[in-house]
């Protein structure tokens, strides 16, 4: 039976829909369900995920996903490019070295073996120090410097063998103008040694015989940080007899002189106010030679003096000596200062 064409109820539609709407509505997809079929057909997986993350509110930073940095520059179907030649692209972030290296196994070579230690890089070798030699001791350097120092044909060579040469070349360059420089030894004796104070080196005194003195004359020659060396300001003391010249023809000038020291009593009547003195001998260390020198006891000197020389000892000082005139016409001599306790030259 057929019916006519009429109009169908609206609640006949609705029972009974059409079989392509149906059909239509099997296939229509969640909005966001689209949007990762696009990405992902695009290639574009990882954007796809930082997406949902975003929508799951869980922080995800690219940094966390080793395999973005080991896909950067790959190209599918083909060998991986170096990334060292293809730079990343504008919206990608470089790579992070840290996360690379932990993601990325070392080559063999940087890969060292579990059992065997990583070979520390080599040190820095430093060149060691080359300590100069140390200067010669002992009597036979002590004789070779001598040596070395008499046979000097210049000022400026022998000034190589002195102690103390910034004090004494002035008057060596003054001295030598006016003297020979070379002198005639006829014979050098060894006489003796002795330590230096508060020191490990020694001094060693030699006798020089000369047509001049032919009973010799003492030389100090002392071990020093820069090798054994001959003390000049005594040489030349003893070599012109300094000290035996003042004490014999009257000076007016004070002067400075090494000096063998004795306490000694004094029994003329040359000298006024003798009981108010301290009496010493006085002489150089060349035979025929001796006189007499005083200090007041009101003198600045008197108690350092009373304090140090003592009776029945010998001493070998450096003093400051001056001829006194009294108004009878008499003269003496007396120890302005005592500037060193000893002939040693100071270092």
């Amino acid at each position: 039976m057929h019916y006519p064409p009429g109009p169908v109820s609206r609640n006949r539609r609705q029972a009974a829909p059409p079989a392509k709407k149906k059909a239509q509505r099997r296939i229509k997809l969640h909005p966001l369900s689209l949007i990762l079929i696009m990405l992902l057909s695009a290639g574009s997986g990882v954007v796809a995920m930082l997406i949902i993350n975003e929508f799951n509110d869980s922080p995800l930073k690219l940094s966390a996903l080793p395999f973005v940095e080991r896909n950067v520059g790959q190209n599918p179907g083909r060998e991986p490019a170096s990334p060292n030649t293809i730079p990343p692209t504008r919206n990608q972030p470089a790579p992070n070295p840290s996360v690379q290296s932990a993601i990325t196994p070392p080559s063999p070579a940087e890969n060292p073996s579990a059992n065997e230690p990583a070979t520390p890089p080599p040190a820095t070798t430093v060149p060691p120090i080359t300590d100069l030699p140390a200067p010669e001791t002992g009597v036979d350097a002590a004789r070779a410097a001598l040596d070395a120092f008499l046979a000097a044909n210049s000022v400026a060579e022998r000034i190589k063998h002195v102690q103390t040469p910034d004090f004494v070349t002035p008057k060596m360059e003054i001295y030598y103008s006016k003297y020979p420089l070379n002198l005639n030894v006829t014979g050098i004796a060894h006489e003796l040694s002795e330590q230096v104070p508060q020191s490990d080196r020694q001094f060693h005194i030699f006798k020089l015989i000369t047509p001049q003195h032919p009973s010799g004359f003492p030389v100090s020659v002392e071990e020093t940080i820069h090798g054994c060396l001959v003390d000049w300001t005594s040489f030349v003391q003893f070599h012109d007899n300094l000290l035996g010249k003042f004490i014999r023809i009257y000076q007016p000038q004070p002067d400075t002189f090494h000096a063998i020291l004795e306490r000694a009593h004094y029994f003329r009547s040359d000298v006024p106010g003798l009981g108010s003195k301290f009496c010493f001998r006085i002489k150089p260390p060349i035979p025929g030679y001796e006189g007499h020198a005083f200090i007041g006891h009101d003198s600045p000197l008197a108690v350092r003096v009373e304090q140090k020389f003592k009776w029945d000892r010998i001493y070998f000082p450096v003093l400051e000596l001056q001829w006194v005139r009294t108004p009878d016409g008499f003269r003496y001599i007396e120890i302005k200062d005592i500037v060193q306790d000893s002939w040693r030259a100071i270092q």
